[in-house]
C-alpha cells in the first residue's frame, strides 16, 4: 500500500503540466453558448417546470434573451477588472431580478406557485450541501460513483480511494487557503481545476482501456449536460438548477 501511495504521488507531480494543457484544450473544445442558445435552454427548462403555453414560450424566450445579452455586456464591461467584481455581481443581480419580475407577470398564479416551490427546493438543497462532509466520505463517494459507472475490481477500488482522498484533502486545503478572500476566487478555481485534472489523469493507468474509454465517454456526456463526473455534487448536480429557470 505504501508503494502505491508513493507511486500515486509521483503521478500527481508529473501530471500537473499535462493537466493544464488538458484544461486549456477542454475549454477550447466547448465554446461558450450564444445568448440565443442560453435563452432557449432557459425557456426549455422553465417549460419543464411550469408547462408554458406556445405564446408564453415566445415571450419567455424574449425575456431570457434580453437577460442573456445584458449579462454578456456586463461580463465584457468588467472583463479583466477583478477589483470591480462586486459591482459586476450587483449589475448581474439587477438583470436577473428584472427578468424574474417580468416573468411573474407572464405566468399564471399556478405557474408562479410552481416556481416558488422550485426556489424553495433549491434553497433546501443548497443548505444540505453546506453541511460538512469529511474528505474520507467524499473519497468513498467518488469510488462508489466510479464503480457504478465502470465496475471496479477490489484492488482498483483501493487505489481509486487513495487518489480520491488525496484530491479531496488538496481541495479542502485550497478552500482553507482562500477562505475569506473573495478577490482570490479565480486563483482558487484555477488550482481546483488542476487538482481535478490531476485526479482524472492519475486514474487512467489504474483502469483498463475499456474502463478508461467508458469513463471518458461518460465524462463528456455529463459535461454536455452541465455536470461533472466523480466530484462532490453541487446544487446543479442535484438536479435543481441554480435559478429555477435554469440559466447561469
Amino acid at each position: 500500500m505504501k508503494k502505491i501511495i508513493i507511486a500515486l504521488a509521483v503521478v500527481f507531480s508529473i501530471s500537473t503540466a499535462a493537466a493544464q494543457d488538458g484544461a486549456t484544450k477542454a475549454k477550447a473544445d466547448h465554446p461558450k453558448a450564444s445568448p440565443e442558445q442560453r435563452a432557449q435552454k432557459t425557456t426549455d427548462r422553465l417549460d419543464k417546470t411550469v408547462a408554458l403555453t406556445a405564446d408564453q414560450k415566445t415571450q419567455a424566450y424574449k425575456l431570457a434573451l434580453t437577460k442573456a445579452k445584458k449579462k454578456d455586456v456586463i461580463r465584457e464591461k468588467y472583463k479583466g477588472k477583478p477589483e470591480q467584481k462586486e459591482t459586476a455581481k450587483g449589475e448581474m443581480k439587477t438583470a436577473r431580478d428584472e427578468y424574474e419580475t417580468a416573468l411573474k407577470t407572464l405566468l399564471t398564479p399556478e405557474q408562479n406557485a410552481k416556481m416558488e416551490e422550485k426556489k424553495a427546493a433549491h434553497k433546501a438543497a443548497a443548505a444540505e450541501h453546506k453541511q460538512k462532509v469529511s474528505p474520507e466520505q467524499r473519497a468513498q463517494r467518488s469510488v462508489n460513483k466510479l464503480d457504478e459507472t465502470i465496475t471496479l475490481t477490489p484492488d482498483q477500488k483501493t487505489q481509486v480511494y487513495g487518489l480520491a482522498l488525496t484530491k479531496t484533502r488538496k481541495m479542502q486545503a485550497i478552500r482553507e487557503k482562500y477562505k475569506g478572500q473573495p478577490e482570490q476566487k479565480e486563483a482558487a478555481k484555477k488550482e481546483m481545476k488542476i487538482i481535478h485534472e490531476d485526479y482524472r489523469i492519475a486514474l487512467k493507468p489504474i483502469l483498463t482501456p475499456e474502463q478508461a474509454a467508458k469513463m471518458e465517454a461518460c465524462r463528456k456526456e455529463h459535461h454536455k449536460g452541465g455536470k461533472k463526473l466523480h466530484t462532490k455534487p453541487s446544487v446543479k448536480e442535484s438536479g435543481i438548477p441554480a435559478n429555477p429557470e435554469g440559466e447561469k
